[in-house]
């Protein structure tokens, strides 16, 4: 899954549209469409990211994931950070 589909499966999940997020997080409007064959700006990907409440590395994953598990991001972080304090 790229990270456009992901963003966008999130979008659709919620009820969003890719035009909303971008207008949201004031990014210029076209702007995710393009992650499809370009790189982001980082602090675009993070105002992305922050406003559908994930992390950054989780949209970057090629990982599989059930959106409407509740638990989703939760087990991300445990996976990445295993054997280490994590403070949220």
């Amino acid at each position: 899954m790229t990270l456009y589909d992901r963003i966008k499966k999130i979008a659709d999940d919620k009820n969003m549209s890719i035009a909303y997020i971008e207008e949201s997080v004031k990014i210029s409007n076209g702007s995710i469409a393009k992650w499809k064959q370009n790189i982001p700006k980082a602090d675009n990907l993070y105002k992305v990211a922050k406003f559908l409440g994930y992390s950054v590395e989780f949209l970057m994953s090629n990982e599989h994931f059930d959106i409407n598990s509740n638990d989703l991001e939760n087990s991300y972080i445990i996976k990445e950070n295993i054997g280490k304090w994590v403070v949220r």
